[in-house]
């Protein structure tokens, strides 16, 4: 029912209308939504048709003035070339002539109406693929991280066995931390993490400066001995 003018035409060519006016434009531009409200507009269309059609055999013109009226509301306004093919049709054209031009408009309406669900089935194929995309890139992101923290932790590992705990240690627990980003960042206790990871790093560094200091006193008497 995408071309509902052009039944309009053909049904009921020769009929007046009132003044026209152009649909609302949908809110949210995409295709779903344009979808629907021209589906709406068809039906409208298609409804006051009917009844304007069933109002001119109950002989009563003004309900059909009235129902066409509506109908050109919610459709485009007609251009002078098609209005004047319309009224030649309406002087001259025999009533077989009138099945052919319905059968033509039939045929034009289902040809548009399943180009139009090719084109909505694209669009979903496009909208599957940016998902996919887009869930490639998270996987890449996390797959980063996930490697970063294995070199670390090996890092570290051999840090240990070679320089001591007090260099192996922080790397391990960096590759840790590392390693485990992309589960802090998805879960909702994402900023209790943080903080408490903050304050364990605040920790951290007060314990170097401690031990650091201590390493340094413990210095001072061994250097003076030598000196003696």
């Amino acid at each position: 029912m995408r071309v509902a003018t052009i039944i309009l035409m053909v049904a009921l060519a020769g009929c007046s209308t009132s003044d026209q006016a152009q649909p609302p434009s949908p809110k949210v531009v995409s295709l779903e939504t344009v979808g629907k409200s021209l589906d709406q507009i068809d039906l409208a269309v298609a409804a006051s048709v009917q009844v304007a059609r069933e109002m001119n055999k109950a002989g009563k013109p003004d309900k059909v003035e009235g129902e066409l009226s509506v109908a050109a509301a919610n459709l485009p306004k007609a251009d002078p070339p098609s209005v004047a093919l319309a009224r030649q049709r309406a002087d001259n054209a025999t009533a077989s002539e009138y099945e052919d031009q319905r059968k033509k408009a039939q045929a034009r309406v289902s040809e548009l109406e399943n180009a139009w669900i090719e084109l909505e089935d694209q669009a979903r194929e496009k909208d599957d693929q940016i998902r996919e995309l887009k869930l490639q890139v998270e996987s890449g992101k996390k797959d980063i991280f996930t490697v970063t923290g294995a070199g670390l932790v090996v890092i570290g590992g051999l840090a240990w066995a070679f320089a001591g705990w007090k260099m192996g240690a922080p790397l391990l627990l960096a590759g840790a931390f590392c390693g485990a980003i992309p589960h802090i960042l998805d879960s909702s206790a994402f900023m209790w993490i943080a903080g408490f990871t903050l304050l364990a790093c605040c920790g951290i560094f007060v314990w170097w400066l401690f031990d650091k200091a201590r390493d340094n006193i413990n210095e001072t008497p061994q250097k003076e001995i030598q000196n003696r």
